[in-house]
């Protein structure tokens, strides 16, 4: 019994510091996110900012956060008209037309290609 002691002491003692040393960073340090790839318009960061940041920038609901382009790398993968239909019909968690019922097409595309950071061919 003392053997176990004797090892698990300077094992648990060495996890502590690896754990502290992966921190990397000063906790009252700003978390920064990286510049987007995308750039939005000041009229589509009008319509994010009125109808996704709620959900998008959380990911509440289970929606993607913007800016994870490996979350959105699925849907993209869809295509262009199942991302329109399912962004006006609503899918899982989203209400329908995304909460803006005004948007176009091309304002919804322009929407998900900056949350996405990807492009989305256009017709």
């Amino acid at each position: 019994m003392t053997k176990t002691y004797t090892v698990a002491w300077p094992l648990w003692g060495a996890l502590c510091l690896l754990l502290a040393a992966c921190e990397g960073r000063n906790a009252s340090e700003p978390v920064t996110t990286p510049e987007p790839r995308i750039k939005a318009s000041e009229a589509t960061l009008t319509l994010y900012n009125r109808s996704c940041i709620s959900c998008h920038a959380s990911g509440a609901a289970g929606a993607p956060r913007t800016g994870d382009a490996a979350a959105w790398a699925a849907r993209i993968d869809q295509g262009r008209e199942m991302l329109l239909k399912r962004t006006k019909s609503g899918w899982i968690g989203m209400p329908p037309m995304g909460m803006c019922t005004d948007c176009s097409d091309e304002q919804f595309i322009d929407l998900i290609e900056y949350m996405a950071q990807t492009p989305i061919s256009k017709p």
